[in-house]
């Protein structure tokens, strides 16, 4: 029998009222009377949960609300700079790999994310460039599809701020606004974009957003010119003529961006068509091509395959030098040339250019097999298999290894029917390829097509991979962007101590550290069974100094490293155990690096959560910061069945660290909606939902005399409570005036589950509430707060017809 009782202020989570506006609530979370009309004293019963057709990954909430999203309230979630995060943290059920979206709209996605050869990625990961031509304000959309002119947008490598990047002071990088997607990040600096105009290169600095900065003059400045790759590992930036076959003679523009602007030799230029004479190949294709990128190499060397416009590629790819010199052009081709040399298909080269993935053939390296092959780019041999095809499974996709791991790469099925996404490890075994992680992207309806295709990109680390997906938009023709970690980042190597006078404590950076922030250091006091961090935010340097050591006593340290995006190593540093003497440290190794579950400590309970109602539907969430040194994010959860669990079949929205507020746009108008808010830590502890604060205290009988009443007051009591403490107020009681109300009674044991007592009272409300002590002498949470006038009410109701 469910209960619902009116009189109950919770703590945790609340409830919202649908029908009129309801004022904006300036203190704590609340649950509204939204079960009583005292007009006419009827009881409404809760309304059905709605169950979608389809749900992946759990995410029952979040697909039951696919109907409101042609509703999406843009100009309210538009900040004046940055949208409201559309982070979402989930796990793929069947592969369990942690995943985050990054962006969700209804409308205006019909463009990929990330475009082939160009990665999203910035230098140190902190930061990913998307394109989309969703409605972003004050941009031009059309009103009846909520689709606009295709920009560019940034957005925090942990979802939050996105904003699109304004293009006003640079006119030339807009002239056409279709080219305007096309940018690629600087190889070395995180805050350099750069953007093809007609007459030039141009920079933006990410720190400095609307000033656009001339890096390097193009000539034939009437044509229009696009980006056409990721920059080489030298940093030189490859431009081309817009491709769209307005020119009959384009043009390469290769810019070295470590040359100043008016250097002589900061641009290479030369026509794109070599007029090379090879069995397959047809010269009327030198106008365009179906796939470029740099080959990573050492040299700047490129590879490309020729394609008709709008057609697919030749089955011939040619490796060029970085001066055009048609001479030195080599290639790769299937066996209907005389080389016998087999086709690569959507090759990459990995960190250092000396080996290239591809989907295709081992002949003439070995038996003829199809598949995802591992090559060494120089030699021309094969060195392994890593996927076989075999009718369903990586069967020509997309391949990801731009990151600088040399061990792992990523693929995608070219499989209509199975799109999963794949990670292999070179040098492993044959075929070691498996599936982790399962998109779902595509399955809709019948708009799948080009772009529903995830395409993926490496994080520079390879510790994530980005991809989009149709899978949670409400139709096909719509994509959304996501990242999945496929490994976490490396601890820290080599942690000692750096003086034996001093307490100083170094480490040296792991072996893939472009993405890292910072780093944490734990401690362990007596025993290395109960690790604790003490360094809260991240730090930079690579060493660390605590505070005073009490002597004769043994100190265990470790340490981790956060990423940009809040990802922290999930096992610690090689362990070393510190003694001081009164006058000297000395360590000791302890243990080597990968001990694993070291913080199992869940984040505080949220607090204060309220919300205010924007109009039927649309309801705002406050909280109060989280106090957890090690937040990465808050999980919002919401249901009309009641209070809802923090499962992932109720979560709607993950938001990032720094915000503590949330606009709900799709919750039910035909029903009051529960919300809790839990907080989420960098190892993926999650606060519980009252597991230390009585959460049911209610009064269940009060008589009313001159001045005072006579309550009494029931709850279930705590299992680790020993002691117990009653106080009341006129106003309702938090944690920050909780010394200040006044005492009903402290002597309560902590089993006790009921008290009765005597407050004064003339007019307005009492409020109740408690807050019990454990054996180790920490205090709870206050908890919900019980209140008289009140009344309670019991559901549901048996209705006879």
């Amino acid at each position: 029998m469910k209960r619902i009782k009116l009189c109950v202020l919770a703590w945790m989570a609340l409830i919202v009222a649908t029908g009129p506006v309801a004022p904006a609530h300036t203190s704590g979370a609340v649950i509204r009377d939204a079960y009583w009309n005292n007009s006419v004293g009827v009881v409404r019963s809760l309304a059905a949960d709605i169950q979608p057709a389809v749900v992946y990954d759990d995410l029952t909430e979040i697909f039951a609300r696919k109907s409101y999203d042609n509703q999406k309230p843009f100009d309210l979630l538009y900040a004046g700079q940055s949208m409201q995060p559309e982070v979402v943290h989930f796990r793929d059920v069947t592969y369990g790999a942690h995943i985050w979206r990054i962006t969700h709209t209804a409308q205006g996605y019909t463009y990929a994310h990330n475009h082939i050869n160009r990665s999203p990625w910035n230098a140190d990961g902190s930061r990913l460039g998307l394109i989309s031509n969703r409605r972003f304000p004050p941009y031009w959309y059309n009103p009846a599809t909520g689709v606009g002119d295709p920009h560019l947008y940034l957005v925090d490598s942990d979802g939050d701020n996105l904003i699109n990047l304004n293009s006003q002071n640079c006119p030339s990088c807009t002239a056409d606004s279709t080219r305007f997607r096309h940018f690629v990040w600087d190889r070395f600096d995180p805050n350099y974009t750069y953007f093809a105009a007609n007459d030039g290169l141009y920079r933006l600095d990410v720190t400095r957003p609307g000033v656009y900065d001339k890096v390097a003059n193009l000539s034939n400045t009437a044509r229009q010119k696009v980006i056409y790759a990721t920059p080489s590992e030298e940093n030189v930036v490859m431009v081309i003529d817009d491709l769209a076959g307005s020119y009959s003679d384009p043009l390469f523009y290769f810019v070295d961006l470590q040359k100043s602007l008016g250097d002589p030799a900061q641009v290479i230029s030369y026509p794109i068509a070599f007029q090379l004479d090879w069995p397959g190949h047809d010269q009327t294709n030198e106008t365009s091509f179906h796939d470029i990128y740099f080959t990573r190499r050492g040299d700047g060397s490129y590879g490309f395959n020729y394609g008709p416009i709008a057609g697919v590629g030749e089955p011939i790819f040619f490796i060029a030098p970085l001066d055009g010199n048609a001479a030195n052009v080599s290639l790769w081709y299937d066996n209907q040339g005389s080389l016998d040399i087999p086709y690569h298909s959507h090759p990459v080269w990995g960190p250092g250019g000396a080996l290239t993935a591809y989907f295709g053939e081992q002949y003439p390296y070995g038996s003829n097999r199809w598949g995802w092959q591992i090559a060494d780019d120089a030699a021309r041999t094969h060195i392994q298999m890593v996927g076989a095809y075999d009718g369903t499974i990586l069967g020509g996709g997309h391949i990801a290894w731009d990151g600088y791991d040399p061990d792992w790469l990523f693929c995608v099925s070219g499989s209509d029917e199975d799109r999963r996404l794949f990670r292999a490890h070179i040098g492993g075994s044959e075929n070691n390829a498996e599936p982790f992680v399962n998109p779902y992207s595509g399955l809709n309806d019948d708009q799948d097509g080009y772009q529903t295709l995830p395409r993926p990109a490496q994080s520079p680390d390879g510790t994530k991979i980005f991809y989009h997906s149709s899978m949670m938009a409400s139709t096909d023709a719509f994509v959304d962007a996501y990242i999945a970690v496929a490994r976490y980042p490396q601890p820290p190597l080599n942690v000692r101590m750096a003086s034996s006078t001093e307490f100083r404590l170094a480490w040296d950076a792991p072996l893939f550290y472009r993405e890292i922030k910072g780093y944490h250091v734990y401690r362990s006091e007596g025993a290395a069974d109960h690790f604790v961090e003490v360094t809260g935010e991240a730090i930079a340097a690579l060493e660390f100094t605590d505070g005073a050591l009490v002597a004769d006593r043994d100190y265990y340290y470790a340490v981790t490293s956060e990423e940009w995006s809040g990802l922290e190593s999930n096992e610690l540093s090689n362990i070393i155990r510190i003694r001081y003497d009164g006058s000297h440290y000395t360590f000791t190794d302890h243990e080597l690096q990968g001990r694993r579950d070291f913080d199992r400590a869940a984040p505080p309970v949220v607090q204060n959560l309220d919300y205010s109602t924007i109009t039927e539907g649309v309801y705002q969430l406050t909280w109060e910061a989280s106090s957890a040194p090690d937040l990465w994010y808050y999980n919002v959860y919401y249901s009309v069945e009641g209070v809802p669990s923090a499962i992932p079949q109720r979560l709607i929205a993950s938001v990032p660290r720094s915000r503590t507020s949330y606009i709900d746009w799709q919750a039910r108008k035909d029903a009051p909606g529960y919300y809790r808010v839990t907080a989420v830590d960098r190892q993926g502890n999650e606060s519980s939902s009252g597991a230390f604060f009585v959460s049911d205290l209610r009064v269940t009988r009060a008589v009313s005399g001159s001045g005072a009443v006579t309550v009494t007051l029931q709850w279930t009591p705590l299992p680790a409570a020993i002691t117990t403490t009653l106080r009341y107020s006129p106003t309702r009681i938090t944690e920050a005036n909780w010394s200040g109300a006044a005492s009903l009674t402290d002597t309560l044991p902590g089993v006790a589950s009921t008290y009765t007592g005597t407050v004064s009272y003339t007019a307005g409300t009492v409020y109740f509430a408690i807050k019990s002590q454990n054996v180790e002498g920490i205090w709870s949470s206050v908890s919900n707060n019980a209140f008289w006038p009140c009344r309670v009410v019991f559901l549901p109701l048996v209705l006879r017809q």
